[in-house]
């Protein structure tokens, strides 16, 4: 399980360790829980913690992005807590949420939803992300900046430049 994920992460060449909570296979709190859990086995693994979500206040499973997120900030090796494969217009108000709380990672979907059962994502998605959003991600406190599914190379090159 996540104990066995956590020490794949957990290569020397990886400054930083990332753990995902897929929160719409299970209640949201139990899968951060347990990642935070096996976390404490290599308490000298900074990591980051970030949540997939399904509008600008809930995880994918419904429960409360920020309350989620409180329980992942008290774990000092906690480096950086986010958002990802996410709509990239719910990412601002999710951010907003815990930009009081240090370094903040995200890296949001095209923008299109995934449906499961169907195995198929529906809906337009753009192949960069919007730059004033990148500005606003940035100026909430977001220091890790990339993408997930839908958004490959461009987007990344996209993010890049906008800061070189």
């Amino acid at each position: 399980g996540h104990v066995t994920g956590v020490q794949t992460c957990a290569l020397p060449i990886w400054q930083l360790s990332q753990l995902e909570a897929s929160a719409g296979t299970a209640t949201a709190s139990a899968e951060v829980e347990a990642l935070l859990e096996a976390l404490t086995d290599f308490s000298h693994i900074p990591a980051w913690i970030s949540m997939s979500c399904r509008d600008g206040d809930s995880t994918c499973a419904g429960q409360p992005y920020r309350e989620l997120a409180a329980l992942a900030a008290g774990y000092p090796q906690i480096a950086a807590i986010g958002v990802n494969c996410t709509k990239p217009e719910f990412v601002s108000s999710l951010l907003e949420k815990v930009s009081d709380w240090g370094p903040l990672v995200v890296y949001p979907n095209a923008g299109r939803v995934w449906v499961g059962g169907n195995k198929v994502w529906l809906g337009d998605g753009d192949m960069v992300l919007p730059a004033s959003a990148v500005d606003e991600w940035v100026d909430l406190g977001a220091r890790l900046v990339g993408g997930c599914c839908g958004l490959g190379p461009a987007a990344i090159a996209a993010i890049s430049a906008q800061f070189a």
